[in-house]
């Protein structure tokens, strides 16, 4: 997926490294342990045409490459697939999710929230 990354290119001022380019700053992760490096990608909830995902604090293009992959499964069974995904990491360039359905002649939407720490306070 992060080679995909650097083939489609990446504007010169992106906030953060994407693609090979973040090899570094991700291998720092895991060392650190930060990033689990054997994650148990699961479904803990579904539906005909939903699902949620844990990522067992796994490498983000795994988690939400398997979200994408769930998701066709789905909306090829139902007509639409919405799969949701906990416990990832930064999962790199959005479009490539996005993208995943293209070659089943779907469209493909992703959604994501960078960090907890833009999420509003409890009141």
């Amino acid at each position: 997926m992060s080679r995909r990354t650097d083939r489609r290119g990446r504007p010169a001022r992106a906030p953060t490294p994407t693609g090979c380019s973040a090899c570094r700053s991700t291998c720092a992760a895991f060392k650190a342990g930060g990033i689990n490096k054997h994650p148990d990608i699961k479904v803990i909830e579904q539906r005909p045409a939903t699902a949620l995902l844990d990522g067992d604090n796994g490498m983000g293009h795994l988690v939400m490459r398997r979200a994408a992959q769930l998701a066709i499964e789905k909306a090829k069974q139902t007509g639409v697939g919405w799969v949701g995904a906990r416990m990832s990491n930064h999962a790199g360039p959005a479009a490539l999710y996005a993208m995943m359905p293209l070659a089943h002649d779907m469209i493909g939407l992703y959604f994501a929230v960078g960090s907890n720490n833009h999420l509003a306070a409890d009141r």
